[in-house]
């Protein structure tokens, strides 16, 4: 023999060969079986003529068998047109493993006792690559060691159970079609269970050999499974999941042309250039990118007040998940309109609302609180406050939520359903004079701080339980709560006492449990300035925290703080904005902020615009309603002013 395998020479002599001739009374025909024996490992070349008789023999794949079934090496092939059960082959064995040729021909030539063959033939590794041999060998006396057909062995029988020699392709997404190649499957659909690693897939089409199946949503890498009717269950080749992004949240969900849309995910990508996301058929240019969030601005063009389908596509995989996003107006274009001075204000104040009534008050040792039914007219309502009128009255925080205002003073808390008329509340009953600093509403569920006490009332304020707050070398001055996305038992809180003096960076705390339980941040925050009247620097937007402070190593002046927010729930803050903070507002993904000018922002603060102050004014409070934007400003020769401009 001389021969050639997968481009190794080999040259054998007679004693490297065993030959089987298989002969039957009465049937004319006859089969040869030799084995080449290639080397001392144990490699052989087997070749099995079916029909030995001159001519020349295709190879071509078996019918009713697998390319693999139960060896992942093993490949079987063979002539489809014999006269045997066992059709002609050509085996390959090789360091344990064995291969079938998979395509080419065998050419027999017959001289009296002596028989030639020759080949040319192709061969498929366990990996699916091709490798070719080809040669030829001389068997003088072949029918020298004869035996009955009835000794012939197959190697490749055909099997009753149903097979996967292949699926292609071998890696996709959900809903990709995928075909299964083999044999012994039902024309009927609803016979053949298939399985993408134990997660059963929906079959489009069937034939007793081929499969059409689609990708199912929740399948992971692995094997694909087959079962036919009563069939025991196979295991095919292994099906890859691409990496299929899954868009999980969606911030802000409403915006303009050019904000900045953050989203976050899996399996998204650092490299900005494999991303594609979609307002409808328009896209966004993205800004930054990680495998799990992705920062988008949004395209121009598309119709305000309408809501477009969000998705998100990597290297042309587009997300399963899609999210809707509403198209606001632009910006509006804000002018001020002059309302009223009010001279008792200071130059830093809070302001709140409800309905379109509003209060206003100082925010350093205020003892006065105007009272407006429509935003242009004020009076001073602080006597109708049912506090103590012996003592200094000294307001702390006002907040208000849907049906009520509340106040917390140096005297205690006051509850109004109008802004006029006052009730007040006794969270200690044994002494109703009690001060409160910090307080928050969030429905009927109120919160007040006194020293290192939290009140708390589920009822509006009229019956309270009282915890002392557990957090080490602080005092809680302020606690404001969370809503929206972060749910409204997590209150977050600052320890102002000493702060401006002493020129200490403090910890910034939360409270998961209603202000129950505290915990520290990772991280610090920096100087308030509240005992300066700066009580508007906490606010909460839709999914971030706001805070106004100055760093220790800045320069410590009034106008030294900025404004820096955290999505973490305080655990890291960026800075935002560049403009000195005298004061924030915020009202679901809506912030505003300034000191020389307004800066608005409709994505939770991600960016502002700015829009010049009246001239002359320095900001110094904000408030929100559904129709205004109210601001109130001071300026050099003492004048206090409020403006407001329509939404």
């Amino acid at each position: 023999m001389t021969a050639k395998i997968n481009g190794t020479d080999y040259n054998l002599a007679a004693t490297d060969f065993t030959s089987t001739y298989y002969a039957t009374d009465g049937d004319d025909v006859k089969a040869l079986q030799t084995t080449a024996n290639l080397d001392a490992s144990g490699s052989k070349l087997v070749f099995f003529i079916s029909d030995l008789k001159g001519g020349s023999v295709n190879l071509s794949k078996k019918a009713g068998t697998s390319l693999n079934p139960g060896n992942p090496t093993l490949k079987v092939n063979a002539s489809t047109t014999t006269t045997t059960s066992v059709q002609t082959y050509v085996q390959y064995i090789n360091s344990g493993n064995i291969y079938f040729a998979n395509s080419g021909n065998i050419t027999v030539t017959i001289n009296a006792n002596t028989a030639m063959v020759s080949w040319d033939i192709v061969f498929k590794d366990a990996a699916g690559k091709d490798f070719a041999s080809n040669g030829s060998y001389t068997a003088a006396n072949f029918t020298s060691n004869t035996k009955p057909k009835t000794q012939i062995v197959d190697p490749t029988p055909v099997s009753a159970k149903p097979t996967i020699e292949s699926i292609s392709p071998q890696q996709g997404k959900y809903n990709d079609t995928v075909t299964i190649t083999g044999v012994n499957y039902s024309s009927v659909i609803t016979d053949n269970i298939v399985k993408f690693n134990g997660v059963e897939a929906v079959v489009k089409t069937a034939t007793p050999t081929r499969l059409r199946v689609l990708v199912p949503l929740t399948g992971t890498t692995g094997n694909i499974s087959l079962k036919v009717k009563n069939s025991e269950t196979v295991n095919g080749p292994v099906f890859t999941y691409a990496a299929l992004p899954n868009l999980t949240d969606v911030k802000p969900t409403e915006g303009r042309a050019g904000d900045i849309v953050t989203l976050t995910g899996i399996n998204f990508s650092s490299n900005p250039a494999d991303i594609v996301v979609n307002f409808d058929n328009a896209i966004g240019t993205i800004v930054t990118a990680t495998s799990t969030q992705v920062t988008v601005k949004v395209p121009a063009g598309l119709k305000a007040g309408a809501f477009v389908r969000l998705i998100i596509s990597i290297k042309g995989i587009k997300s399963a998940s899609v999210s809707t996003y509403l198209i606001d107006a632009p910006y509006p274009n804000l002018n001020w309109e002059s309302l009223t001075s009010i001279p008792r204000l200071q130059n830093i104040n809070q302001m709140i609302h409800m309905g379109s009534t509003l209060l206003i008050t100082g925010g350093n040792n205020a003892n006065f609180l105007y009272y407006s039914a429509d935003g242009k007219t004020y009076s001073d309502v602080a006597s109708n406050l049912p506090f103590n009128k012996s003592k200094k009255l000294i307001i702390n925080v006002l907040k208000a939520y849907k049906s009520a205002y509340y106040i917390s003073t140096n005297l205690g808390i006051a509850k109004s359903t109008n802004g006029i008329y006052w009730t007040k509340l006794t969270p200690e009953t044994t002494a109703p004079d009690t001060g409160f600093t910090g307080i928050t509403i969030t429905n009927n569920y109120v919160a007040a701080v006194s020293g290192n006490r939290l009140y708390r009332s589920t009822n509006g304020g009229n019956s309270w339980t009282r915890t002392n707050i557990s957090v080490p070398g602080a005092t809680l001055n302020y606690t404001t709560a969370i809503t929206d996305s972060y749910s409204s038992n997590n209150f977050f809180a600052v320890d102002t006492s000493k702060n401006y003096t002493s020129k200490e960076e403090k910890l910034f705390y939360r409270s998961a449990d209603n202000g129950a339980t505290w915990e520290a941040t990772k991280g610090y925050t920096g100087i308030y300035y509240y005992n300066l009247g700066y009580k508007d620097f906490l606010a909460a937007a839709s999914y971030s925290v706001l805070c106004a402070f100055s760093y220790k190593g800045a320069a410590q002046t009034e106008g030294s703080q900025r404004l820096y927010r955290s999505t973490n729930k305080g655990d890291s803050w960026t800075q935002v904005g560049t403009e000195a903070c005298n004061v924030i507002k915020a009202d679901s993904a809506t912030v505003a902020y300034g000191s020389q000018t307004f800066n608005l922002s409709s994505n939770d603060g991600v960016n502002f615009k700015s829009y010049p102050m009246p001239a002359g004014y320095t900001l110094g409070g904000i408030e929100f309603t559904n129709n205004y934007y109210y601001i109130m400003g001071f300026n050099a020769a003492g004048d206090k002013k409020i403006f407001r401009a329509a939404r």
